[in-house]
């Protein structure tokens, strides 16, 4: 059978530490991918240029990560708090 490799590479459009938005697009990447009638033997995905909050500096005319997605990442975080300790225990 022939080998075959695709890869694509998906612009988020801003910075961000949503973790669902991230998701999202590497699932949707993945899937756009996938061709019927062929093997697949593995698939990856590599984040690139991850930085700390704070690190980036938008410039003037650049979207950024909208508050209420900050809001919402808060939020999970605080409910995932005691899972991740029980679970390092």
């Amino acid at each position: 059978m022939e080998k075959v490799s695709y890869s694509a590479l998906v612009d988020l459009g801003y910075p961000t530490d949503d973790g669902r938005l991230m998701t999202k697009a590497a699932t949707e990447s993945v899937n756009s991918l996938f061709r019927t009638g062929y093997k697949h033997s593995s698939a990856a995905v590599s984040p690139m240029g991850l930085r700390q909050p704070g690190e980036f500096t938008d410039d003037l005319f650049a979207h950024s990560q909208p508050v209420m997605e900050d809001e919402s990442i808060g939020v999970l975080d605080e409910i995932m708090a005691p899972r991740e300790r029980e679970s390092s225990e």
